[in-house]
């Protein structure tokens, strides 16, 4: 067995500026699994730097080379057969990044069962529900670089400053539901109140989204009995607990799941399934993944999720292109971009 490590740079067609930071580029943690004759992709995208609880792409990196691939590794070593991809989870350790670590390795080795089977992830996970498209926009963007007839619903960055006049005009052409995402930027009731005036009669506001820290529970249960509108949990959604504390508490209506924020894709899928059950609405959220990260986000939520998602393709500068599969994931990487990409690390493991 083999794992090779890879990133990858990519930079956005235009950025999306968030209250924290500016999207502008992202490198993407890529890894190959490798085993008799057959590879098997994963990739996570970590932020640049350590926010919101989540980690960086440096911690991510050092959580992997340092930790997780070793021991997934040692285990081929000492059982003489690739860990089952459900058993990934278990392999993580309690720091921010753990779970990213685990969600792309997992995400790997299924792919290497199915593709070592012939099978495409699909037949397990077969599409039940036809899920619209959710894009991402900044309110202090110059230009929104997305094809909006393909888009149910923008969820729309923003923090405590009044939306300008040319952002209202704007969105009265775009005729689509959003979402205001606050990214924890802690604004006042009243600039919520403010923003929520501004809309009124323009666009639909389906919800308002993590305007406090993760894991302030209190505050959003308090925003969400207040406001006319729904509250929406994003990066205070990182394991099943949180989802019970959010409906226990009526702290949110809409909860964004992200696979690499929850520890991989068998948990996201718990994860929605418990949502339902709560009576809370789940969707599929994304960190600017490549196109293999938004191949395996699109599965994910035909088979989970019924809201709008963040399923669409990341328009990006670069011209390489990635190959299109019968198995697995149904994406595999080129060797146009296998050229562009930096090895991380490389380990050999004999059982």
């Amino acid at each position: 067995m083999r794992v090779s490590l890879f990133v990858f740079s990519s930079e956005l067609s235009s950025s999306v500026r968030a209250a924290s930071q500016s999207h502008t580029r992202r490198q993407h943690l890529v890894l190959r699994l490798f085993s008799d004759g057959v590879s098997g992709w994963g990739e996570v995208s970590p932020q640049p730097f350590h926010l919101n609880g989540d980690p960086s792409f440096e911690e991510v990196a050092r959580e992997l080379g340092e930790y997780l691939l070793p021991l997934f590794a040692d285990t081929f070593r000492r059982e003489g057969a690739i860990p089952h991809w459900s058993r990934i989870s278990r392999f993580a350790g309690s720091r921010s990044a753990s779970p990213w670590a685990a969600a792309l390795v997992e995400m790997a080795a299924l792919d290497w069962l199915e593709r070592n089977s012939n099978r495409a992830i699909a037949e397990q996970w077969p599409p039940r529900f036809s899920v619209p498209v959710m894009q991402t926009v900044g309110a202090l963007d110059d230009e929104w670089p997305i094809d909006l007839s393909r888009t149910a619903q923008l969820r729309l960055k923003v923090d405590g400053r009044a939306l300008s006049d040319r952002i209202l005009e704007r969105l009265r052409t775009v005729a689509v539901p959003i979402l205001l995402d606050y990214n924890c930027s802690t604004p006042q009731g009243d600039e919520i109140a403010h923003h929520l005036r501004q809309l009124e009669n323009l666009v639909e506001v389906v919800a308002v989204e993590q305007p406090y820290a993760p894991g302030n529970v209190v505050d959003h249960s308090l925003l969400a009995a207040a406001l006319p509108v729904a509250v929406s949990l994003d990066e205070g959604i990182r394991s099943a607990r949180d989802i019970s504390y959010a409906a226990r508490y009526a702290a949110a209506t809409f909860i964004c799941l992200k696979p690499a924020r929850l520890g991989g894709y068998a948990v996201a899928r718990t994860c929605a399934a418990l949502a339902l059950e709560l009576g809370l609405r789940p969707y599929i959220g994304g960190f600017f993944e490549g196109p293999l990260g938004r191949s395996a986000n699109r599965i994910l939520a035909q088979n989970s999720v019924t809201e709008p998602s963040d399923i669409a393709t990341v328009v990006t500068k670069e011209q390489a292109t990635w190959g299109i599969a019968n198995d697995g994931w149904g994406v595999v990487p080129s060797a146009e971009w296998l050229e562009q990409t930096v090895l991380l690390s490389d380990i050999k493991a004999e059982a």
